[in-house]
């Protein structure tokens, strides 16, 4: 494990303490310009996190979904979602997690995410395989929507888009079973092969980072709608890669 993986599963585990000693504890919930919720969790969250790197990389940049860019320019940045899944945490639901991204340059370099609940982390670095709790796994070898578990992230504007909607239903009347839920945990649950592929409208960069290399080094694909790589176009499928590019076809359909 490098340096920099061995300090972002301390930074993680930090975090997802903090998280589990307001986590059913009635935190008092903010709503932010957008309207998304922010709780005081989030903020010690992403503090304690970019502190605890920071003194092992004083150099490096940050970006976190609560305090944005910090030092940004230089060639390391580190993508923190916080708490990822707020609104879950905010009502009791154990549905969230930590997610920890370093990108070098315009690539992504290491990936961590924690789940406080469960006690999961799955880590991943370039090159270098994707693990579960320290064990190497990878994604599912299933090749057809028909046999597919497909998790869905359906938001209220993603519905209100008609072609968005319509295409999304023909992947409904496919898949073998549809779980409609979305986030870090159902990523991980592509990479590690008990799902097979994960459809997120609307998300940030910090959603999408470590999610996207774990689930690539366990060797699967993470794309936008159009199919590529990007980080910053706000919407994503993951999946084992097998099913990728039919996916890809029924969300596109004209």
């Amino acid at each position: 494990m490098s340096k920099e993986l061995d300090l972002a599963v301390k930074a993680a585990e930090k975090a997802g303490k903090i998280s589990m000693r307001f986590f059913r504890n009635n935190p008092a919930v903010e709503k932010k310009q957008d309207n998304s919720p922010v709780t005081i969790a989030d903020k010690q969250c992403e503090r304690v996190i970019v502190e605890t790197i920071r003194k092992g990389f004083p150099s490096h940049g940050f970006l976190g979904e609560e305090f944005g860019a910090q030092n940004p320019g230089g060639e390391f940045t580190w993508i923190i979602d916080p708490i990822d899944g707020t609104k879950n945490f905010a009502r009791g639901l154990p549905d969230f997690g930590i997610s920890i991204a370093l990108r070098k340059g315009s690539q992504l370099a290491l990936g961590v995410m924690l789940l406080p609940v469960t006690g999961e982390i799955y880590t991943a670095e370039k090159c270098k395989g994707a693990r579960l709790d320290g064990k190497r796994i990878h994604v599912s070898n299933v090749s057809t929507l028909e046999e597919a578990v497909v998790y869905f992230d359906v938001s209220r504007t993603f519905i209100r888009n008609e072609i968005n909607w319509s295409n999304s239903l023909a992947i409904y009347r496919k898949a073998y079973a549809i779980r409609v839920s979305g986030g870090l945990q159902q990523m991980g649950e592509v990479a590690c092969g008990r799902a097979d592929a994960y459809i997120g409208p609307h998300l940030n960069a910090w959603d999408i980072a470590a999610g996207k290399i774990i689930i690539e080094e366990a060797g699967g694909r993470l794309t936008d709608f159009a199919g590529t790589d990007s980080l910053d176009t706000g919407n994503c499928v993951a999946s084992n890669g097998l099913l990728h590019d039919e996916i890809l076809r029924e969300l596109n359909r004209k």
